[in-house]
């Protein structure tokens, strides 16, 4: 199965090297950024999607975005911990106090009935704004690939209809002419480039079907 990418250009910092930039935002902390009151990833879907794969304490859970989410997304310790306090508020997520034979006892989290179903209802769902196909629609393909590998076809199919809509509803915009003009065409370039992308992985995606058939 062939890896799909798609890339951004980084903003830099005055002074700093394009490879720099590169690497500064290879992988963006989105909880610090929810956690400084702007809307980030939702970290707490994040972290339903790794208890999928079983009870944790927090350092599984790390080790778990590192070797899957790595690349395009990370987690504060603090803010980790945090997110699972309120994802235990909520009754999505258990906690239990398991005695460790090399240390002091740790609190493993495990996924509810309730947390599963909210999370697939987050996962199934095109998000609503082209930026956060950076991120959060990535997340969501790395987690039905995992789990509803069958809900990915669809996913694919309802994010390109939602982007689709946005193109056609994007109207004119406000303050200079010339600006408003190259801005919106560069709106469209955008969603375009996605649109094409969603049609590479898409391909990518039935190809590995066939494969499996």
């Amino acid at each position: 199965m062939s890896i799909i990418s798609l890339s951004f250009s980084p903003c830099l910092i005055a002074g700093e090297s394009l490879q720099a930039g590169l690497r500064r935002e290879r992988a963006v902390d989105y909880s610090i950024m929810e956690y400084r009151g702007v809307r980030g990833f939702p970290t707490d879907y994040g972290v339903l999607g790794l208890l999928l794969d079983g009870p944790a304490h927090g350092y599984d859970l790390q080790q778990r975005l590192h070797a899957g989410l790595g690349p395009v997304w990370r987690v504060a310790w603090s803010q980790l911990y945090s997110v699972l306090h309120s994802l235990e508020e909520k009754g999505w997520v258990n906690a239990a106090t398991k005695e460790s034979p090399s240390g002091p006892p740790r609190h493993m989290y495990a996924i509810t009935t309730r947390g599963r179903r909210a999370f697939f209802e987050w996962a199934v769902a095109p998000v609503s704004r082209l930026r956060d196909v950076r991120v959060e629609f990535l997340a969501k393909l790395y987690f039905l690939r995992r789990h509803q590998p069958e809900e990915l076809g669809p996913l694919l199919e309802r994010q390109s209809a939602s982007l689709e809509r946005a193109m056609e509803e994007l109207g004119a915009l406000g303050g200079d002419p010339w600006i408003a003009s190259i801005a919106l065409s560069f709106r469209r370039h955008q969603t375009e480039s996605a649109l094409a992308w969603i049609g590479e992985v898409r391909r990518s995606v039935e190809e590995a079907g066939r494969e499996k058939g």
